[in-house]
């Protein structure tokens, strides 16, 4: 839907049945943001992907979630791709996902959305952080804002004798570090929640964890140094064992592991298994042990995880199997374990002592053509640490447009050579791309094309797979010192007439 910016908000609010997307444009998305009293979410897209178009519909579905649960709230669409959008493009020009920005107050209050892509994933973050912190001033809003939470929800509740203050100002101070992960609400009076009888009128903070034991945890702590504070939420946010579920709703606890620092352990096994229940005693044995140690621990299912079996290259019939994931990114596994076998295992890896984990093709004797073939082994030195902007194919051998886009793709390599751009391929149902690439590339269901700059973050091809286009597609985004210093010129010239909201991107950003 297209802006009238004559349009009245109180009207818009009250007249329509659904939410609509409004498309704008830069200024347009200024004027709306200083008019709005409302907050307003804003989607910047630019390479309409697949992916970008599955997350646009689930944009859509939220927006209707919101409606129906009247909470007042703008939509807005900005393509980055679109010359007078240029000042946005600057920023939000690479990447695979769109960014998606919450601004309110009339520009003056502006974050990134870092929450989950799914349309109720995405109402529910919303809602969260609209209605912020939410007030227990009831037994009914206790039942509706702890004891009723789903599996994975942690709920961090302040209680305080009063609304102001410096202990109240500290926990709101932590409380917006810790938004998009918790849900967070303060109290006048503990009787209204769970065992609060004891606890008093405080200042003090109580965490809700559901985890482990299945009947749900609580701590709690009078320490209101903001630092310490979210020390303290975060190291009590960990179950000892991560239960591995396709579920959205437990997107917060894959996040938690998928963010941790520490190495990752994950097993899988059947839970059909007779021995099913002696493996998850035992590795739970294991994590109790190792908690603290640097490791981290999850279980899942072999046929509920079976994407994830895919991404470690786990066969579903292979029974029962363990992969270690380090900071470096390296794999470690056992296929084929028995559960006697399994608490040496990760006593060897802590140690040192078991082997990488992959597959990776012969290095090629011979690489001289102008489409250089990549395996495992030389990813690194070809592509990701090349000097050069390197175009990459991957494909599978079952493909069937894979001999068409190979013959492309020599084209285009004796178009660019003069540009000293390598054009390359790989193999990637026989080669593994090292963990932490995995996510950004990715050949799903065809040949899928990769640029991948000396300097920025990689970009999918989603244009037609054409010589021409190809070619177009390297030239506009292939790193160039010269076209870097005359954007950021143009960044320059954009302040001068920037908006708040702008400038604090900018900002951000840079940070």
């Amino acid at each position: 839907m297209t802006l009238n910016m004559d349009f009245e908000l109180e009207d818009y609010f009250k007249n329509n049945n659904t939410y609509p997307i409004f498309r704008v444009n830069r200024f347009e998305l200024n004027t709306l943001v200083s008019k709005c009293k409302c907050p307003v979410v804003v989607m910047l897209t630019y390479d309409h992907s697949d992916t970008e178009d599955m997350i646009f519909q689930e944009f859509v579905q939220a927006a209707e979630i919101l409606r129906q649960d009247k909470i007042p709230v703008i939509f807005a669409c900005v393509d980055v791709t679109r010359k007078e959008n240029m000042y946005h493009a600057i920023y939000f020009q690479y990447g695979l996902v769109p960014k998606i920005h919450i601004v309110k107050d009339e520009g003056q209050q502006h974050q990134e959305y870092k929450g989950p892509h799914h349309a109720r994933g995405f109402a529910d973050c919303l809602k969260k952080l609209l209605v912020f912190p939410a007030p227990i001033n009831s037994a009914h809003d206790a039942k509706n804002l702890i004891l009723d939470k789903k599996d994975d929800d942690i709920v961090i509740l302040g209680v305080f004798p009063q609304f102001s203050g410096q202990y109240y100002d500290k926990f709101m101070a932590a409380a917006r570090i810790l938004k998009w992960e918790y849900d967070l609400c303060v109290t006048l009076d503990a009787k209204y929640i769970p065992n609060g009888d004891s606890i008093g009128s405080g200042p003090l903070v109580r965490m809700f964890v559901p985890f482990d034991d299945g009947s749900g945890r609580h701590f709690h702590t009078k320490i209101f140094n903001v630092d310490a504070l979210v020390k303290f939420v975060r190291d009590n946010s960990t179950p000892i064992v991560y239960d591995f579920n396709v579920h959205p709703r437990l997107f917060l606890q894959r996040k938690y592991f998928n963010d941790s620092e520490s190495d990752k352990v994950i097993l899988y096994v059947d839970s059909d298994d007779k021995n099913a229940s002696t493996f998850k005693s035992k590795y739970r044995a294991v994590a109790e042990r190792y908690k603290g140690q640097g490791l981290i621990f999850m279980i899942g299912d072999l046929a509920a995880s079976e994407a994830l079996c895919s991404y470690f290259r786990l066969r579903t019939d292979g029974g029962p199997a363990i992969v270690a994931k380090n900071k470096k990114g390296e794999i470690h596994g056992k296929l084929y374990l028995h559960h006697h076998q399994l608490e040496p295992w990760v006593d060897d890896y802590k140690n040192g002592r078991v082997a990488k984990f992959g597959i990776s093709q012969p290095i090629p004797i011979e690489n001289n053509g102008p489409v250089q073939v990549v395996v495992a082994e030389t990813f690194d030195e070809i592509v990701m640490t090349s000097k050069k902007n390197v175009l990459l194919g991957l494909y599978r051998s079952e493909f069937q447009d894979w001999s068409k886009v190979n013959s492309i793709l020599c084209k285009v390599a004796e178009e660019l050579k003069d540009k000293k751009d390598v054009v390359a391929i790989m193999d990637e149902s026989v080669n593994d791309i090292r963990s932490e690439y995995h996510d950004d590339l990715k050949a799903e269901v065809s040949t899928t094309l990769f640029l991948i700059p000396i300097e920025g973050q990689i970009i999918r091809f989603g244009r037609d797979m054409n010589k021409e286009d190809i070619i177009d597609f390297v030239n506009d985004y292939r790193y160039d010192p010269h076209k870097k210093q005359k954007l950021d010129m143009d960044c320059d010239d954009f302040l001068h007439d920037a908006t708040p909201f702008e400038v604090e991107m900018e900002m951000d950003f840079n940070e």
